[in-house]
């Protein structure tokens, strides 16, 4: 967590679990959450969290990985699974929808909620390249690491996918306040 004083201009930085957050209600005007709900086991949970934060008419913006996120991979994987196991395990992790994190993020208690979806697709040279960048880009977790990829299964991947491989985003972002009153 890292958060600005506005009278010093200073930035502090506090290690913890987002579950539980240090601070006291009403302390913050503005609240950014990127890319860090999908993982939670109780995203309700941390957006009521980060409601009870904030002031009065302060802003939460949060960007969420959304359902057509990564659907190559998925098809593939899940194309060469059939293929060779004669049965597929779910090997990405299911992702949100607009209409669902708009809900969310209403349940919470936030209002006059803007939602956006945008969609940014990446060319990897390879299929293996494209894990390679998931990996780095911090994105294993929705490669369900629970089911690993078989050496069979990988190599057919390689000799099926398509060069260059298209991995893609779904980015949704919603934006909401807190009511003044």
């Amino acid at each position: 967590v890292v958060w600005a004083d506005r009278v010093s201009s200073t930035m502090n930085t506090v290690v913890c679990e987002s579950e539980a957050l240090p601070f006291a209600k009403d302390s913050f005007d503005l609240i950014v959450s990127l890319f860090s709900l999908q993982s939670s086991n109780d995203p309700l949970g941390e957006l009521c969290q980060s409601h009870e934060l904030l002031k009065k008419g302060g802003l939460h913006l949060t960007a969420f990985l959304g359902g057509d996120t990564l659907h190559e991979i998925a098809s593939l994987l899940m194309h060469c699974d059939l293929e060779i196991l004669s049965g597929a395990p779910q090997r990405v992790a299911p992702m949100i929808d607009l209409p669902t994190a708009s809900r969310l993020v209403n349940a919470a208690g936030f209002t006059d909620i803007i939602a956006e979806q945008d969609t940014l697709t990446v060319e990897a040279s390879t299929f293996r390249q494209a894990r390679i960048m998931l990996k780095a880009l911090g994105l294993q977790a929705p490669l369900m690491e629970s089911f690993p990829v078989t050496k069979n299964v990988y190599s057919l991947t390689q000799r099926i996918a398509t060069n260059p491989f298209l991995i893609t985003f779904e980015i949704l972002t919603v934006t909401a306040w807190k009511k003044h009153s």
